[in-house]
């Protein structure tokens, strides 16, 4: 089962610190351990694009859980990538035409034997604007 969600925000202890991100939650309700090994984005008939973690991001280095993963039954993983990073890529990628504006994203999870798939509500258009404030 997968959820995304592209308003994930956490504070730093003092309040002075603010970090945003997209954050795709990822629970097996199944009854074994599942690997998770990857995770990305495509849109129809096109390429996949690997989310690779933002290491330089102390925040998100402490909240993502390095991959491969084992995911034992029950459990939720929650894969996150920083909202600056993930607009940037998608503002490039309509600029260089791989994107249209009125795409709608498709994140996958790539396990060890099966691709698991969540397309999303929102178009990029709609991403991009309800978060430009946020960057």
């Amino acid at each position: 089962k997968m959820k995304f969600t592209d308003k994930s925000v956490v504070f730093s202890e003092r309040g002075d610190s603010r970090y945003f991100f997209v954050n795709l939650s990822v629970t097996n309700i199944g009854n074994r351990n599942v690997i998770v090994r990857n995770w990305g984005m495509k849109v129809p008939k096109k390429s996949n694009y690997l989310l690779v973690q933002d290491m330089t991001n102390p925040m998100l280095k402490l909240l993502q859980k390095s991959l491969p993963y084992t995911l034992e039954p029950e459990y939720t993983l929650d894969l996150v990538f920083d909202l600056k990073l993930f607009l940037k890529n998608l503002k490039e990628q309509t600029e260089q035409g791989t994107f249209a504006m009125n795409d709608k994203l498709t994140f996958y999870v790539d396990t060890t034997g099966k691709e698991y798939a969540l397309k999303i509500k929102k178009t990029i258009k709609q991403l991009i604007e309800d978060n430009e404030k946020n960057v």
